[in-house]
């Protein structure tokens, strides 16, 4: 369970620190493989700990990219 949890700390970082979300290509099944959880041990952790699913997840931090760039320069993005 430990090596979960440091993947989930990972997971955290990339999307917080890296905005590896940014990368419109990026899928929730591409994310688990690079972290080697598989999707459906991610989702149900992700599902228990936030409430949505990985692919709501990315959908969720691109929307707040946008929203973010929309707020600060006027403009609309697409992620």
């Amino acid at each position: 369970m430990d090596n979960l949890n440091e993947r989930y700390e990972l997971l955290e970082r990339l999307l917080d620190e890296e905005k590896i979300y940014l990368d419109r290509e990026l899928t929730f099944s591409r994310l688990c493989a690079w972290l080697n959880v598989p999707v459906v041990v991610m989702d149900s952790l992700l599902m228990h700990e936030l409430g949505v699913d990985g692919e709501r997840l990315l959908e969720l931090f691109r929307a707040g990219e946008a929203a973010r760039l929309h707020e600060l320069y006027g403009i609309e993005a697409f992620f």
